[in-house]
């Protein structure tokens, strides 16, 4: 209504200025308190009798002119006439008097409020015809005609509706300045909309929570959503006081599609419903798990269930391991009868290798995580398996998380296993390259010699001159101890718990299996000695006494274990060592040569460095075992067996060339 009311005044304001500026243009304004005979050339005659008259009526015959007195709209004036009152003239109104020639004229208006103008005039010939028209407080000389009044009323009103149009423009412009602002507002709140939303999927993805960006951003969404309401209402009202209904009408439907679509969105809801606890922050269980809310995991799985393989074929807590849950979701699942030991997993590319969970968490590296496994008591090793098959376990593990001093100083104060054989490896290797002696190349008789030839058989006949050159060999015949260790805790001997005791059931093939690997792990290149460095060292080279007959001695039991001094596998070193410094040659274990075996080969052998025949069925053994005579631990005795054959009697000393 107030509206209403200022916009009416405003209208009539306007008509207002546009008259007086219109009537300033035309008025003349008359001297005030002009004196008679003075201000203007007076022609004698008598005072006229005033009569008001109407301007509506018609025009007095034989009157020489007419002197017309307006009131102003906004109040009414008193006349007085050459010093009579005259009578009132209200607001807005005006009144005729009829003047004839010479006629002296003394006027004062008075609006009754204090605004007072005194004005005279003499009517004259050059008035002839005309109005003398006094708008108070003015005077205006038109020319008299019958039409006058009627046109200056179109005028009027041709200028009220100039006022009008020129308000309705202002009210069109002052209305599509609402509809920039709504339109400005209606993006504004998309773009806060979209923001909202961007942060709701972050949430749901488990890639944020409900931070105060988050919170802030709803708010700001709700305030301008309120905020669009308001400014949409008050255009609305502005349009139907203004009487532009059909504008209005049209801009709503414009915008309906969009209002719709920001007063329908409720997506905001989700943060509540979450904060009330009663929506899950995660759009599924795998999400809930991968950003660690375990608040989350009731609205997905029953507690009865958190056992079942649900995601993916596997169980929760192998799935919490695989994407690195924290401890909130692992603590919520021992607390729900999960336990920390159930289940585990083999891995893609290596499925002999098994992790426990608590294995898998040391390769997820989370200390918490690692420190509440421990607290529930798990396991690093499944109870039944055996310690070869922890040993095999442990050094894949530890390539995978072994480097983390963190995790290693946990497990280790917490009394977990965690040896995997790196310690007894190096030592292993340590004690092979410190075993190795040196043999200088030289020549020597190869076969039964004249020394021991009455006790000699055909297959070490005859004898023959070769020549070698220098080469490495070890001390001593492979430990088991030193195979365990380079064969990850394998121990194939059947004299077990004898670490320092040959290794035993060594076929060919398994002993150069062993070399295989241990030189992948020495990076040097260990081999079987031939069968001739094999007699040049265990004669002693070039320090030989060509009067033994075992490797160091005349005498078998200075030198070697044989049947009838042994019944089993004796630790290496335990008796005399030939001139070299070498243990064992003759006795205890028979050892493996690289040649092919022939029995006649002497008869067709090379003499320089000789690698025995092509090829054979068989490889040769030399040197005897506890299980012969001490004739077979003579330093020229040598047999021949199939690639794969073992015994408990059988193993082997490394060699390497210079």
């Amino acid at each position: 209504m107030l509206m209403k009311r200022c916009l009416l005044k405003s209208i009539f304001l306007l008509a207002a200025c546009v008259m007086v500026m219109d009537a300033a243009a035309q008025l003349i304004k008359a001297p005030t308190n002009t004196k008679t005979g003075t201000d203007s050339k007076k022609k004698t005659g008598t005072k006229p009798q005033v009569k008001f008259r109407d301007d509506n009526e018609e025009k007095k015959e034989g009157a020489f002119a007419y002197l017309v007195l307006k009131a102003s709209k906004s109040s009414a004036i008193n006349v007085s006439i050459n010093e009579s009152e005259a009578g009132k003239i209200k607001a807005g109104m005006s009144k005729r008097v009829p003047l004839n020639n010479t006629d002296e004229m003394r006027i004062s208006l008075s609006d009754g409020q204090g605004t007072q103008y005194d004005t005279s005039f003499v009517v004259q010939d050059k008035d002839a015809g005309r109005n003398i028209v006094i708008a108070f407080p003015e005077v205006d000389y038109t020319p008299v005609k019958d039409d006058q009044l009627h046109q200056e009323k179109l005028e009027e009103l041709r200028r009220i509706k100039e006022a009008q149009e020129a308000l309705k423009q202002q009210h069109i412009a002052s209305l599509n300045e609402a509809e920039g602002r709504i339109r400005d507002w209606i993006k504004q709140i998309f773009n806060d909309k979209t923001a909202l939303q961007t942060l709701i999927i972050k949430i749901r993805k488990g890639e944020s929570g409900i931070t105060d960006q988050v919170l802030k951003s709803r708010d700001l969404f709700l305030n301008d959503k309120n905020q669009l309401a308001s400014l949409v209402k008050n255009y609305s009202d502005s349009a139907v006081a203004f009487t532009m209904k059909d504008e209005r009408d049209r801009f709503l439907k414009e915008i309906k599609i969009d209002l719709d679509k920001i007063t329908r969105d409720e997506s905001y809801r989700f943060i509540d419903a979450v904060q009330a606890g009663k929506a899950p922050l995660s759009d599924n269980i795998e999400i809930a798990l991968k950003a660690s809310r375990s608040s989350d995991i009731g609205f997905f799985i029953r507690k009865d269930s958190l056992e079942e393989a649900i995601i993916g074929g596997k169980r929760i807590i192998d799935y919490a391991l695989d994407v690195k849950s924290d401890t909130t979701v692992f603590r919520y699942l021992f607390e729900h009868g999960v336990g920390v030991n159930n289940y585990g997993g083999r891995f893609a590319e290596n499925k002999e290798i098994y992790a426990t969970p608590l294995a898998h968490a040391c390769i997820n590296a989370d200390t918490d995580v690692i420190k509440l496994f421990i607290e529930k008591g798990a396991r690093f090793f499944p109870a039944t398996m055996s310690r070869i098959e922890k040993k095999k376990q442990l050094k894949v593990l530890l390539t995978k998380f072994g480097s983390r001093s963190e995790v290693m100083a946990l497990l280790k104060a917490n009394n977990y296993d965690v040896d995997d054989g790196t310690v007894a490896l190096s030592s292993a290797l340590q004690e092979l390259d410190s075993s190795m002696v040196l043999v200088e190349g030289g020549q020597f008789t190869m076969g039964c010699t004249n020394e021991v030839g009455v006790s000699c058989s055909t297959r070490e006949k005859p004898a023959i001159a070769v020549t070698v050159d220098s080469f490495y060999i070890s001390k001593y015949e492979l430990t088991q101890h030193i195979w365990a260790a380079i064969m990850e805790d394998d121990n194939p001997s059947f004299f077990k718990d004898c670490p320092n005791c040959p290794v035993e059931m060594i076929s060919w093939k398994a002993a150069n299996d062993f070399i295989e690997r241990l030189n992948k792990l020495s990076n040097k290149k260990f081999r079987l000695p031939t069968e001739a460095e094999w007699e040049y060292a265990a004669r002693g080279g070039k320090l030989e006494d060509k009067s033994y007959y075992y490797a160091g001695s005349r005498d078998a039991n200075e030198v070697a274990w044989y049947k009838d001094n042994a019944n089993k596998t004796s630790p290496v070193g335990g008796k005399k060592p030939n001139p070299l410094g070498l243990y064992d040659m003759s006795g205890n274990v028979s050892e493996w040569c690289s040649d092919y075996y022939a029995e006649d080969y002497f008869s067709h052998s090379t003499r320089v460095n000789p690698i025995g025949p092509e090829l054979s069925a068989q490889k040769v053994l030399r040197g005897g075992s506890f299980m012969q005579s001490s004739w077979s631990s003579r330093i020229s005795n040598r047999e021949g067996h199939e690639l794969d054959f073992s015994n408990n009697a059988t193993g082997f000393r490394l060699a390497m060339s210079k």
